[in-house]
């Protein structure tokens, strides 16, 4: 378990073990505070989500919403947005090799994140956005 030292009150922290990780999840003793999820819950009016729900037992009250997006992370799914992921990657390497060759600056933040809207895009919908779609994303 580590700790990242990120500028947020609650800390941020990461479980490297995946049997760990399944137990603090399964665990109803290891609920999280709900400064935690408030944020999650801005993006459904605070009614509790997917993404906010503290209860994470196999039957809990977010059981329906996990098993409901559990076929988008299948391992088809998976190997088909690591290869989105790849590719997209590679292309913003060469982008970022041209800019360090001309000397010309470049916004790195701004880079990854259109990287990361591409990314969704293709992966997660099957979309390709053009470059201008990606900076209007962004």
């Amino acid at each position: 378990v580590f700790r990242l030292a990120l500028p947020i009150p609650q800390g941020f922290y990461v479980v490297a073990d995946l049997q760990l990780s399944r137990e603090i999840l399964l665990d109803p003793a290891t609920t999280k505070p709900d400064l935690v999820y408030a944020d999650a819950e801005l993006f459904s009016a605070g009614v509790p989500n997917l993404f906010s729900r503290r209860d994470c037992s196999a039957n809990g009250p977010g059981a329906h919403a996990r098993k409901g997006a559990l076929p988008a992370f299948g391992s088809r799914q998976l190997q088909s947005m690591r290869t989105v992921c790849e590719r997209r990657t590679n292309e913003l390497l060469v982008e970022l090799e041209s800019f360090a060759l001309s000397g010309e600056n470049v916004d790195v933040c701004f880079q990854c994140l259109r990287l990361t809207v591409r990314v969704i895009c293709e992966a997660g919908f099957g979309y390709c956005p053009t470059d201008a779609e990606a900076w209007h994303l962004v």
